[in-house]
């Protein structure tokens, strides 16, 4: 009886511990929050296009939008564009008062209350003037 008893609670030990593990492993499942930059087009001599799209589920985001820089690694201490007025997750955004035939390093951003998240790098050039 008491082999009975010593493996039924072995047995109840074990159910509890999957079950929290299911239970704590769904709660962390959790995507932390993202941004994806989309490729740049129509590339002219002071001007172009790029976007970006955000991943956020239950996640508030206080700013988003497109910093750029003459060098790699932009961030939002350099020049930042915001997007159009489109409720997301996909968002557009006129690049403007570029100089021409320069190299130039874009990426989107998303910030939360409690920190910055940056997408993906995309470098291009604009166009020589004519």
């Amino acid at each position: 009886m008491k082999n009975k008893s010593v493996l039924f609670s072995l047995c109840v030990v074990l159910i509890a511990t999957i079950g929290i593990v299911m239970l704590s492993s769904g709660i962390n499942a959790q995507k932390s929050p993202s941004v994806k930059t989309n490729p740049v087009k129509n590339i002219t001599a002071t001007s172009a296009q790029s976007g970006y799209v955000i991943t956020a589920a239950g996640v508030t985001i206080t700013k988003h939008g497109i910093c750029m820089s003459k060098g790699p690694g932009p961030t939002i201490k350099n020049t930042v564009y915001g997007a159009d007025k489109a409720p997301g997750p996909n968002f557009n955004v006129q690049l403007t008062g570029l100089t021409p035939g320069m190299k130039l390093y874009i990426r989107s951003f998303i910030t939360t209350s409690t920190e910055t998240i940056y997408g993906n790098e995309i470098s291009f050039t604009t166009s020589a003037k004519k």
